[in-house]
């Protein structure tokens, strides 16, 4: 009797088929000596479960609206993947952008030299493979002679200058001393970029940094996994 009367307020059918199935139930009820008031009990709980049942899956949706919340990734290939993996077990929502679209594609402008612009650099020892990451505000080449006018004047302030100095080893002309790995105004981004960069160059025990070089960071950490 339970299952016939949950059909009856839950399947989709008219008014007069619904009539049709509660008048056989009574008969059914009647015919075994049962009491009657059993449908109205039954057709009373299944309404109270259906409402209580209805205000669940609002709340529920509700909560997922809430709690749901998207981050917006700028795509640079396979290592953009795989910082993004680290969130995929979060309530964070992860969105791609781009900014290879074709206006910056087609855009077009004067050539540059790229030791005009600031940004991160990578001074290399023309000895031995050791790197010295740094970032910079002035141009590059400006960057440069200051690396140049310490080592002269026997002036270690950098990791770059107290190795060349401690070491007695050489260093070149800025063409072929210097690598740019990235150019951009001095900010956020160019902070986490240049740590990065001297983490690798720590892992691989190429580094002059004395700073930076033993920080662990999950993020750096699978970027570089991921390239070795």
């Amino acid at each position: 009797i339970k299952y016939l009367v949950y059909g009856v307020n839950n399947y989709p059918i008219t008014r007069i088929a619904k009539d049709n199935e509660i008048a056989t139930i009574n008969n059914i009820l009647i015919n075994n000596k049962y009491n009657t008031d059993i449908i109205t009990k039954l057709t009373t709980n299944n309404r109270k479960q259906n409402i209580t049942k209805k205000q669940n899956n609002i709340e529920n949706s509700e909560g997922q609206k809430t709690k749901t919340k998207w981050v917006t990734f700028t795509y640079i290939g396979r290592e953009t993947r795989n910082i993004t993996k680290i969130f995929q077990d979060t309530k964070l929502k992860i969105a791609f952008r781009t900014k290879n679209n074709l206006q910056h594609i087609l855009k077009s402008g004067p050539r540059m030299n790229k030791y005009n612009n600031s940004g991160i650099n990578s001074l290399k020892c023309l000895d031995f493979p050791m790197e010295y990451i740094g970032q910079t505000g002035k141009k590059f080449n400006t960057r440069y002679k200051e690396h140049a006018h310490d080592i002269r004047h026997n002036n270690s302030n950098t990791g770059y200058s107290e190795h060349i100095l401690n070491i007695g080893h050489a260093y070149g002309t800025t063409e072929n001393t210097m690598d740019i790995i990235a150019t951009n105004k001095k900010g956020q981004y160019v902070n986490t970029l240049e740590n990065y960069h001297i983490y690798r160059t720590a892992k691989k025990n190429m580094h002059m940094n004395n700073i930076n070089k033993e920080i662990y960071n999950p993020i750096f950490h699978e970027l570089h996994t991921s390239y070795t």
